[in-house]
Parts: structure tokens; C-alpha cells; sequence
């Protein structure tokens, strides 16, 4: 764009003419022309209400309501999803108010449940609720961060060999490859659940581990080749539901 100080400027007011004044036709032209040569400076309208031909070259936006280019928009771009790339290996948080990633809640919540902890010290700010009150948890999924309830989070686990459960597993055991050893919780607290289906011909064991199956202080054979049932603690024994 072209100096300021090159465009048409009639303010001073030796340069104007008084009313009645006679003025030569050549100083009329050398204003005119001086006029159009300012004119020209500017970008030509494109005969619709929708602005110019050629491209208004403006500064970059310094206060709130100043213009922003092109080229602002595609740095600040550049830089949000920079941002967005750099937040995989943000530290473990260590303090109020630190993010985390998905990876580092979702272990978080993983082992805070297994744990046997009360899920309703885990608080849950920023989600129109408040604090964490009894039984709910935060959940991620690919449509973002929601809270549910304790009893609806399952820990997903595909088994084919023997293994240590633990409270709210959802577990599909592929009975096909042997008859696995399924162990169940050693201090199991109260209303801890676990959730099995098992698909195969070979019996899988639930171990007890120290506690009773139904009251009874034996292992549990599963000898069903196809089946889905839940395993809960109450009242200081596991019931198959």
C-alpha cells in the first residue's frame, strides 16, 4: 500500500478556494487530478456491495477491535495444534489445576476402582456437577470426559490363559485354549463385582483365593461352554448373580 502521506490532502486552508473566488481552469484539473491520482492509490471497487478487486493489505491486530489477517489466523492455527501435539507427553499432573491426559486418567480411575477406593473421593470439577459425590466417576470415551456412576465403569479384559481378577472387570475368557485359572480378589471389599463370559468346552476354575463362592470355601468350576454371569461380594462371600 501506498505512504499516507502520498494521498489527496485538501485540509489546509491555503490551499482551498473562498466562496465566489475565481479560480483558472488549470488549477480546477490540478486538483481533480490530484484527486483521481489519490483515488488511484486505493483498491478498485468490484461493482457489488461485496468490496474490492485487489487485496486490502492491513497491520497486524495489536487491540480487540482491530482486523486480523490472514496470515494471524494461520499462525495462531499453527500454534493451537502445535499445542494440541505436545499435550501426548505432558508430564504426570502434580498439583491442582495441572492437566493430564486421557492415557494418565483413564489409569487413574482404572486402579482407583480396582483398588477398592471410594469412588466418591474422586473429584469432579469443570462438568456442571461439582464435587464428586457418592458412586460417581469420571469416564472418558471418544465423545470426551462425562461422569457415571461406579457401577456402570467395567475394565474390559480379553483372557486366554490364567489370571488375577480384579473389581470391575468385565472379562471374555476364551475357554477354548485350556481350562484357565480364574482368580478372584484377595481382600475383596464390600459390593466389589466382577462380570465373566465365557465361551469354550474346557472348564475354567474360579479360584476363590482365600474368601467363599456361595458360602462355600471351594473353587468354583464353570462348565457351561457358553455363558455370562456376575460375581459379587457381600456380606463376606462372593454370590454369582
Amino acid at each position: 500500500m501506498a505512504d499516507p502521506s502520498e494521498y489527496y490532502d485538501n485540509s489546509d486552508p491555503a490551499q482551498r478556494y473562498l466562496t465566489g473566488e475565481t479560480a483558472r481552469g488549470s488549477d480546477i484539473d490540478a486538483k481533480f487530478d490530484a484527486v483521481q491520482a489519490a483515488m488511484e492509490k486505493l483498491p478498485s471497487p468490484n461493482g457489488t456491495e461485496n468490496g474490492f478487486d485487489s487485496i486490502l493489505k492491513i497491520l497486524d491486530a495489536v487491540d480487540d477491535e482491530d482486523a486480523v489477517t490472514l496470515g494471524q489466523l494461520k499462525a495462531w492455527e499453527q500454534a493451537i495444534n502445535a499445542n494440541g501435539q505436545r499435550l501426548t507427553g505432558l508430564p504426570d499432573p502434580a498439583a491442582d489445576g495441572e492437566p493430564g491426559t486421557k492415557s494418565w486418567i483413564e489409569a487413574f480411575v482404572a486402579a482407583y476402582v480396582q483398588g477398592g477406593g471410594s469412588p466418591g473421593d474422586i473429584p469432579i470439577t469443570g462438568l456442571g456437577v461439582g464435587a464428586g459425590t457418592a458412586r460417581q466417576l469420571l469416564a472418558i470415551s471418544p465423545d470426551g470426559l462425562s461422569v457415571v456412576g461406579a457401577d456402570e465403569y467395567w475394565n474390559d479384559r480379553n483372557i486366554a490363559e490364567d489370571a488375577a481378577l480384579a473389581n470391575r472387570d468385565r472379562c471374555y475368557v476364551d475357554a477354548s485354549t485350556g481350562p484357565h485359572a480364574l482368580t478372584l480378589p484377595p481382600a475383596p471389599t464390600e459390593d466389589a463385582r466382577i462380570r465373566l463370559t465365557v465361551k469354550g468346552a474346557n472348564n475354567p476354575i474360579l479360584a476363590r483365593n482365600g474368601s467363599t463362592i456361595e458360602a462355600a470355601a471351594e473353587d468354583m468350576t464353570i462348565d457351561n461352554e457358553r455363558i455370562t454371569f456376575d460375581v459379587v461380594f457381600r456380606s463376606g462371600t462372593w454370590s454369582v448373580e
